[in-house]
């Protein structure tokens, strides 16, 4: 196994003292089983951060919670169906304490609703209507619209009431709940720069600084080297359809910058990737792939990098090279790093601090030499009798 010698920067928190990313009380369920179970983590800027723990932590689970393709479970999931009545009520005092404009602006679209389904039952659907009823039966065509009418009028203001006010299913809620007690609607809370990321979707979770890769590689292998980082500018590009369908100067400038970009990092990793930039991705080596892969995040600006071990499937050379632009990515760039990574040597060699998962919990964290010592992380990993026998020959 490739040996890392260890190093350590110093961390420079963000401008407000707050850490870049945290995540306090995330739980996340499937079923019956817990894949995380109430995590609390956090990453300060310029740190190089590990997830370690045994095949089925949860490890990869937090990255997915991170960038939003997974959500964390509904804080009434499992309570009576009256529990969510305490939530409705508290976030009706919420908004109309801070956003009593957005209160205004939810009673306006669920007026609107209510007028233009009048207008839908009695203007068309009543036609529809009177065409289907036979001849006979034409008395029933008004009172039936009359019931359409008053239905729509009960249901449609209901409905709204109860998914804007009771479902978790947006980012509304988190945002305004700045204190994250509870009212976001889901167990937990995740803050990137103090911003949330609970509730929103992953193209927003890219657009506010959080890039990753993968542990299985995902790239376009039916397109180059460059177009995969190409599409990795994608959220910081500004050109639109007009611009794009007529090529202005602009689009043409931005463009080209975007392509210069790619060039560049690209370059990051020496020459070898710039001289292959337009060959079709899937001809290129593992470890290769893996450096376009990175490249690709990269290009999204991203304040935060989650790397999914980053060092799989590699030779003891290519986990050495891969461990030093790791550090290089800190270094030149000032990146933050969170990765997750099985090689342990790797991980105690390169990382600042170090969380250990077992079952979805988090049972250690600390410097490498606190974690490597800890006797639950050597349990996890190897079981309850190596830790007895450990304990006997010391």
């Amino acid at each position: 196994m490739a040996q890392v010698t260890q190093t350590s920067s110093p961390v420079e928190p963000t401008k407000d003292g707050a850490p870049l990313l945290e995540l306090r009380g995330v739980t996340k369920s499937f079923g019956g089983l817990t894949a995380v179970g109430d995590l609390n983590l956090v990453v300060n800027q310029g740190e190089i951060v590990s997830i370690i723990g045994p095949n089925g932590a949860g490890k990869t689970t937090v990255f997915n919670l991170i960038t939003g393709l997974y959500k964390p479970n509904d804080v009434l999931a499992g309570r009576s169906f009256f529990a969510s009545f305490g939530l409705i009520f508290r976030r009706l005092g919420l908004i109309l304490a801070k956003k009593p404009l957005a209160f205004l602006r939810w009673l306006f679209v669920v007026a609107l609703g209510v007028v233009l389904g009048f207008f839908f039952i009695t203007r068309f659907l009543n036609v529809i209507i009177y065409a289907a009823v036979q001849d006979g039966h034409l008395d029933l065509v008004q009172p039936t619209v009359n019931g359409l009418v008053i239905v729509w009028t009960i249901f449609w203001p209901l409905y709204q009431f109860w998914t804007f006010y009771r479902s978790p299913s947006n980012g509304f809620w988190a945002e305004l709940d700045n204190q994250d007690t509870g009212l976001s609607g889901f167990s937990g809370a995740i803050r990137l720069n103090g911003n949330t990321l609970l509730g929103v979707t992953p193209d927003v979770v890219l657009y506010r600084g959080v890039a990753r890769t993968y542990q299985n590689i995902r790239l376009f292998n039916n397109m180059t080297v460059l177009e995969n980082v190409l599409v990795g500018q994608h959220a910081r590009l500004k050109a639109g359809l007009i611009g794009s369908v007529l090529r202005t100067p602009a689009v043409r400038r931005e463009e080209e910058a975007a392509r210069q970009k790619a060039i560049d990092l690209l370059s990051f990793f020496g020459t070898e990737l710039v001289d292959r930039k337009d060959e079709v991705v899937s001809s290129l080596a593992y470890a290769q792939k893996r450096r376009v892969e990175i490249c690709r995040a990269l290009a999204s600006d991203p304040k935060i990098l989650l790397l999914d071990e980053p060092t799989a499937g590699m030779n003891d050379s290519e986990t050495v090279d891969a461990v030093g632009y790791i550090r290089r990515l800190r270094d030149e760039k000032g990146l933050t790093v969170l990765l997750i990574e099985h090689k342990l040597t790797v991980t105690m060699g390169m990382s600042d601090r170090i969380a250990v998962l077992d079952y979805g919990r988090k049972i250690a964290e600390g410097l490498p030499d606190e974690v490597r010592n800890n006797e639950l992380v050597i349990e996890a990993y190897l079981g309850r009798k190596s830790v007895e026998g450990s304990q006997q020959n010391a």
